[in-house]
């Protein structure tokens, strides 16, 4: 099992087949093992993809300013992080909503396609999407792209293969 700054993986075995290559090249000793972040706060939810070049993005939940954002990190095939120290965020928000349950795709091209669940001050829960590049280049908007801002509460599954969300029209 693959441990990530203190997380475990438990879906791991699901990916492992993917990205063979690269966990046979990673230490055993996970002290040994370079941390994907290591930025005060919590930082939990992670989710992981190949990069199809033997290594894998993640993604997890970082709520190391007080509101909680969405940060990933790409990991080469020797387990040694490709991208900024302690991983890019992937959507800016205002600082009065946080982020939660990032799901990750491959996007066919070394990079990934990552969505999540916005919660801002309304209370009704957002879907963003944002796509990185192999080189950690967010080819989308800042924000991320905004897949449903319905006015009622919407709900990403947070294991989804294809992104699909549960809109909860409430009628009043």
């Amino acid at each position: 099992m693959l441990a990530i700054q203190g997380w475990s993986l438990p879906g791991m075995r699901a990916v492992t087949s993917a990205i063979a290559s690269a966990w046979a090249a990673w230490p055993s000793d996970p002290p040994s093992t370079p941390p994907l972040c290591t930025a005060t706060g919590t930082q939990q939810n992670p989710a992981i993809v190949t990069d199809g070049a033997g290594g894998a993005i993640v993604t997890w939940v970082d709520c190391r300013s007080g509101a909680c954002r969405i940060y990933a990190q790409r990991i080469s095939a020797d387990g040694v992080p490709q991208w900024t120290t302690d991983g890019i965020a992937l959507g800016a928000a205002p600082t009065t909503s946080s982020q939660s349950w990032p799901a990750i795709a491959s996007d066919g091209d070394g990079g990934a396609i990552v969505v999540w669940e916005e919660v801002p001050i309304t209370g009704y829960r957002d879907i963003y999407a944002q796509r990185v590049s192999r080189d950690s280049e967010l080819l989308w908007t800042a924000t991320g792209l905004p897949v449903c801002t319905a006015t009622r509460r919407s709900s990403l599954p947070h294991r989804c293969r294809r992104c699909g969300w549960r809109h909860h029209q409430l009628e009043r």
